[in-house]
């Protein structure tokens, strides 16, 4: 049990100067492991491109059979929402606008763009699907181009 000043709750000012230090050691050990980096930002990235690999992947793999529409949609569904999240991750806050904005737009295009896959799979339109696959991989790679500069 914490001592209190007497008649209230409010922990004694001995109890509140030794907690002090314990308070700032936790608080910088918190913001020293879970803040975003530009290392968090290049993996995230990196990730993003991947999805959007996988979701021209996908697309291909239905257009030649190999796939059943519903999983093709339901997977370009699940990868537009992870774009989608990715988007709004706070990972980019660790990043110079120089770097941020270009990131933010592809994550934009890339998921639209994969919602977009979503939807011509659902319509069975295969010309829709070529174009947007060739789109796809061009954001994709522009994504990827866009510089991190992870050294301090």
């Amino acid at each position: 049990m914490l001592a209190t000043s007497p008649g209230t709750s409010i922990p004694s000012a001995d109890v509140r100067r030794r907690a002090r230090p314990v308070l700032l050691v936790t608080a910088l050990a918190l913001a020293a492991c879970g803040g975003p980096t530009p290392e968090k930002a290049a993996q995230a990235r990196d990730r993003a491109a991947s999805t959007a690999t996988s979701a021209g992947l996908v697309a291909s793999a239905w257009d030649s059979g190999a796939a059943p529409g519903i999983y093709a949609s339901d997977a370009l569904a699940g990868m537009a929402k992870a774009l989608e999240k990715d988007s709004a991750a706070p990972v980019w806050s660790a990043l110079p606008g120089p770097a941020r904005d270009p990131i933010l737009r592809e994550l934009g295009i890339l998921r639209a763009t994969t919602t977009a896959l979503d939807s011509a799979v659902r319509r069975r339109d295969r010309p829709t699907l070529d174009a947007l696959r060739g789109s796809l991989g061009d954001h994709g790679r522009a994504l990827t181009a866009v510089e991190i500069d992870t050294v301090p």
